[in-house]
């Protein structure tokens, strides 16, 4: 299942390439997050994948803080 990316709410007078860089670095740094959670979850060193299952957990909690507090929920 393809996920719709996000829109990032920008002001209206920024020049499209401008525009588009902020796109790209959120592009680059999400990557970058499910790049770095594979590593740790192929991990040999049951540390290092308790640490990538908390940070992913912590995660999966804010952004259910912030749908529900967004939704009225």
């Amino acid at each position: 299942m393809k996920r719709k990316a996000p829109h990032i709410p920008l002001p209206r007078n920024w020049p499209a390439h401008v525009d588009a860089a902020v796109e790209y670095a959120a592009a680059m740094a999400h990557a970058a997050i499910v790049y770095t959670r594979s590593w740790c979850a192929d991990s040999p060193f049951e540390r290092v994948k308790l640490a990538g299952r908390l940070e992913e957990s912590r995660d999966a909690t804010t952004v259910d803080n912030a749908c529900s507090t967004n939704t009225g929920a």
